[in-house]
């Protein structure tokens, strides 16, 4: 769902980059409410923490627009190792 309302508006002319910066915006407004303990019901900052889970996907949309025709796939391979491998050491950091 969060790629086709991407697609959507991306048709009105608001490119990738704008989308993954609004939805910075509002992951970093979410998290600052959890953590000042903003007098929200916290059911509103936690959705909006889950919903952007669904973001990452706009990544594979800026990169195939950066990059030349022959090397979107290579690219967006490396975008899933360095996720996979920031995921591995945020936890392994965690304990």
């Amino acid at each position: 769902m969060f790629g086709t309302a991407v697609h959507r508006v991306r048709r009105r002319g608001v490119g990738a980059e704008e989308n993954m910066a609004v939805v910075a915006a509002l992951f970093i407004a979410a998290e600052l409410a959890l953590i000042l303990r903003a007098p929200l019901p916290s059911i509103l900052p936690w959705s909006v923490v889950a919903l952007v889970g669904a973001a990452t996907v706009v990544s594979f949309t800026i990169i195939a627009d950066t990059f030349r025709q022959s090397l979107p796939d290579r690219a967006n391979g490396a975008l899933n190792v360095l996720h996979f491998g920031w995921a591995f050491l945020a936890q392994y950091g965690r304990g």
